[in-house]
């Protein structure tokens, strides 16, 4: 069972090491805060995806998600785990 903990370390090192982010990232941080261009707003779900081995289901998550903070993602993929077992 991969922990919410878990997940939010991978969001952040997704951040980090893939999209080379630098700046301040918490739980509360929104994804639209982050600046965050198309590009690279899409490849946060896909390496998220790659990393935990799911799909998110529903295509408007990903619109509802750009005002998300990175504490709502962590749960968003939390349910989708969940929902896959």
């Amino acid at each position: 069972m991969v922990t919410r903990q878990a997940i939010y370390d991978e969001v952040v090192r997704v951040l980090r090491q893939e999209l080379l982010f630098s700046g301040d990232v918490e739980q509360g941080t929104s994804i639209r805060a982050l600046g965050l261009d198309s590009l690279q707003f899409m490849q946060l779900f896909v390496y998220l995806e790659e990393a935990f081995s799911f799909e998110f289901t529903e295509d408007s998550l990903l619109t509802r998600m750009r005002d998300a903070s990175l504490g709502q993602l962590v749960e968003c993929v939390d349910r989708s785990l969940q929902a896959a077992r």
